[in-house]
C-alpha cells in the first residue's frame, strides 16, 4: 500500500482522486483554512488532518508518506487578477508564491518517492522557477512537466470532468525510481481517416511570449492542439471526446425572466448575452459552437459528426457564459451547453440564460447563476460530497480544488511505475492506455 499526503487546495478533490485507488492510502491532509479542512475531513475520516500554514511549520512535525501532493497558492501566479507577473510591489503576493518553496522544504525532509505538484499554466513565468526546479534536482530527483485540460482526462473510478480547466503538472521521480508514463493521449474521431484514434499533444511553434519551448492551454488559439497520429490524414488538428456541461444542469431549477429582477443587470453583461443569443439562438437547430478560438470560433458542427459533445435532448436553448472576465466583447465567453463549461472560478462566475420557443428580447429570457450542486459536479466530485461553511465558502472550495480524475491519473501512473497495478480505464479510453 502505497501512502500519500495530500497539501490540498479547495474542497480536496485531488484526495477524491488517488484514494479512488485501491493500492493508494490517504494518510495526511494539510490546509491553511479550517472550513476547507472541516469539509475535508468529513469525507476523509480515516486520514489526520491539519490546519496550518506550510511556510511557518517544520515539516518533520509531519510523518513521513510515500508519495505527496503538492497544490501551492496560485491566484498570485496569474495574470487573471489584472495584476502583473511576478510583481515586487505586493508582499502578500510575493508571499504567495514563495509558498512552492515548501515543496523543497517537505521533500527535503521526507525524501518522497515521488511528488507531484499542480498549478496554473502560468506558474512558469514565476521568476524563481529555474532556481525551484534546480533545487529538487539537487535534492536527488527528475521531473516531468506535463499541461492538460481537466476535460481530457480519463475516468476509471471518478467521473469526467465537464469542464474546461487549464493545468500544469509538475511529477518529480526519485532517482534510481522507474519514471512514469504521463503521455494522456484521449480518443478523438478523425474525419478524414474516418475512425476514432488516440490523440497526440502538439504544441505550436514557440513565441517570444511563452516561458520555455514547449507551455500553455489547449485550443486552436492557444499552446497546442491534439492531432490524428496517422500520416495519411498529414495529422489532422482533432478534438477529443468531452462531457458537455448540460449533464449537470439541474433542468428544473428555474431562472428568473431578466425583465422581472429587481436589480437590473450591468450594461456588459447585457451585451454578452445578446451576442450569445445572436450566435446561438437563430437557426434553431440542433448544432455544437466552437468557442475555443481560431478558425473554429464561428464554426457550427452538424449533428452527424460524431462528437460527444453533440446534443440530443432539445436543450441547446441554454447558454452558459462566464460574465467574469472584462473586455470579453467578442462573446467569446458564451458557450452553449452543449460544450464543457468554462473554468469554475472561485466566485462561481457562471450562469444560465434560457428561453421557450423563438428567440426572444433579452428582457424576456430567463437567467440564474449556477447552483453549488451544480458547480460540485462540474468539477466533478462525487454526488453527496460534503461542503462546510456558508454558501460563498462552498463555492470557494469547489473553484479552488482539483479535478478528481487529473489526481487520479498522475498518482496512478507514478504508483503503476513503483510496480502496483495500473488503473483500468472503461474500454472506450483504452486507446490511451
Amino acid at each position: 500500500m502505497l501512502t500519500i499526503a495530500d497539501h490540498f487546495a479547495g474542497a480536496g478533490g485531488s484526495s477524491q482522486g488517488f484514494e479512488s485507488i485501491d493500492w493508494v492510502s490517504l494518510a495526511l491532509a494539510i490546509n491553511h483554512w479550517d472550513v476547507a479542512v472541516r469539509s475535508h475531513a468529513l469525507n476523509f475520516p480515516n486520514a489526520d488532518h491539519a490546519i496550518t500554514n506550510l511556510s511557518v511549520v517544520p515539516p518533520r512535525y509531519f510523518k513521513r508518506t510515500d508519495l505527496a501532493w503538492f497544490s501551492p497558492e496560485c491566484t498570485n501566479h496569474s495574470v487573471a487578477k489584472g495584476k502583473k507577473r511576478n510583481s515586487k510591489a505586493d508582499p502578500t503576493a510575493v508571499r504567495s508564491r514563495a509558498t512552492m518553496w515548501d515543496v523543497v522544504r517537505f521533500t527535503e525532509a521526507h525524501l518522497y518517492e515521488a511528488i507531484i505538484v499542480e498549478n496554473v499554466v502560468d506558474i512558469m513565468f514565476w521568476d524563481e522557477i529555474d532556481d525551484w526546479l534546480r533545487s529538487m534536482r539537487n535534492l536527488g530527483y527528475t521531473y516531468q512537466i506535463v499541461y492538460a485540460n481537466s476535460m481530457h482526462f480519463p475516468s476509471a473510478n471518478t467521473a469526467a470532468a465537464p469542464q474546461s480547466r487549464d493545468r500544469g503538472y509538475v511529477i518529480f521521480t526519485k532517482v534510481g525510481n522507474k519514471a512514469p508514463d504521463l503521455q494522456l493521449r484521449p480518443p478523438a474521431y478523425c474525419p478524414s481517416c474516418d475512425k476514432v484514434v488516440a490523440a497526440m499533444q502538439v504544441f505550436k511553434k514557440r513565441t517570444s511570449k511563452w516561458p520555455c519551448a514547449q507551455w500553455g492551454k489547449y485550443g486552436l488559439r492557444n499552446q497546442y492542439v491534439y492531432r490524428c497520429p496517422n500520416s495519411t490524414c498529414r495529422n489532422a488538428v482533432v478534438e477529443p471526446f468531452t462531457v458537455a456541461a448540460e449533464t449537470i444542469i439541474d433542468w428544473d431549477t428555474p431562472g428568473e425572466r431578466i425583465g422581472d429582477r429587481a436589480n437590473e443587470l450591468k450594461p456588459a453583461t447585457l451585451a454578452r448575452i445578446q451576442i450569445g443569443l445572436d450566435r446561438f439562438a437563430n437557426p434553431f437547430v440542433p448544432f455544437i459552437a466552437e468557442l475555443r478560438g481560431g478558425g473554429s470560433r464561428k464554426k457550427v458542427r452538424p449533428i452527424t459528426d460524431p462528437f460527444a459533445t453533440m446534443c440530443a435532448s432539445g436543450r441547446h436553448h441554454m447558454l452558459v457564459r462566464n460574465n467574469g472576465t472584462r473586455g470579453a466583447k467578442d462573446g467569446n465567453m458564451c458557450s452553449p451547453v452543449t460544450e464543457p463549461a468554462r473554468t469554475i472560478t472561485t466566485r462561481g462566475h457562471q450562469s444560465l440564460v434560457g428561453w421557450e420557443g423563438p428567440a426572444p428580447a433579452i428582457e424576456d429570457c430567463t437567467y440564474r447563476m449556477l447552483t453549488v450542486d451544480e458547480i460540485r459536479a462540474a468539477m466533478a466530485f462525487r454526488a453527496g460530497y460534503l461542503l462546510e461553511g456558508t454558501q460563498t465558502d462552498k463555492i470557494k472550495q469547489l473553484g479552488n480544488a482539483v479535478t478528481p480524475l487529473s489526481a487520479e491519473f498522475f498518482v496512478g501512473r507514478v504508483a503503476e511505475s513503483l510496480g502496483y497495478p495500473p488503473v483500468e480505464y472503461p474500454d472506450d479510453y483504452g486507446l490511451a492506455a
